[in-house]
This record gives structure tokens, C-alpha cells and sequence, in this order.
């Protein structure tokens, strides 16, 4: 089982070098605990300088926020699970929470990153049938 930042969880990763879309994501590798909707981001070239053969070596890791707009209203997150539930209910979910099994309350957001031919981002949410496009990114 992967650790995704201290998070005992299944890991989904992709890496990013053509993105036209959202620049500021080129030479990055997103990284996401599948069940709570976290998704964070290190550089490539902190990847490569933190191969330096001591495991404990680790890139700096930075979360990401999701800024979801929705009829007209911005909402900012701290993961895709609050999307993928609100998403879910208004297509008809009657669960209270997400469906699927998880270690954690709430329900599995059990998200994947796609990549198309052209290198843009997309993040799938299995939980709520929805593949969505990741159309702009602001790093810090």
C-alpha cells in the first residue's frame, strides 16, 4: 500500500510535460489518495535531486486545492470529495454518503487522473460517473 503524505491509502499518480492548457503544471507529478479525494503535486527536477539514494529523501510535497464553480457560484476545497459527493446526489445518489468501501467516513471518492493525446489533465471520479477537464492551475 502506498503513503500518500503521512495517508495509508491507494496512491493514483501521473506525470505532465505537454500540458498546454495549464502550464503551470508542465514537469509536475500529481499524485492523489483515491479514497479521500487529496491531490498534491512535487516538481520533476525535485524528484530527480532527491534521488540521492537515501529513501528518506523525499521532494517537497504541496497540496493542491480544487476550485470548483458550479451554477454560476466558486466553491475552493481541499479535495475532490466534496465534489464528487455534491455531484453524486444531484445525479440521483440516494446513499447518504459515497458509495464504496473506505477506511475513512464519507465514502470513497475514488478519483484517476487521465491524460489525452495532446497532454492535457483530466480527473475521473468513479464515485459520481464524471470525467472532468482540469482547464487552468496556479502554483504558489
Amino acid at each position: 500500500m502506498a503513503m500518500c503524505k503521512g495517508e495509508a491509502m491507494p496512491c493514483r499518480a501521473a506525470t505532465f510535460t505537454r500540458a498546454m492548457r495549464c502550464r503551470a503544471l508542465r514537469d509536475k507529478y500529481i499524485f492523489a489518495n483515491i479514497t479521500t479525494g487529496n491531490i498534491w503535486y512535487t516538481d520533476f527536477k525535485d524528484m530527480l535531486a532527491a534521488d540521492d539514494g537515501d529513501p528518506k529523501t523525499m521532494a517537497p510535497l504541496h497540496p493542491v486545492k480544487i476550485l470548483w464553480e458550479t451554477h454560476g457560484s466558486k466553491e475552493l476545497y481541499n479535495s475532490m470529495a466534496p465534489v464528487t459527493e455534491a455531484v453524486y446526489h444531484a445525479r440521483g445518489g440516494k446513499a447518504e454518503t459515497l458509495p464504496g468501501k473506505a477506511r475513512i467516513s464519507g465514502g470513497r471518492s475514488d478519483i484517476h487522473f487521465l491524460i489525452d493525446d495532446a497532454g492535457e489533465l483530466y480527473i475521473m471520479s468513479k464515485s459520481d460517473g464524471v470525467i472532468r477537464a482540469v482547464v487552468a492551475a496556479t502554483l504558489n
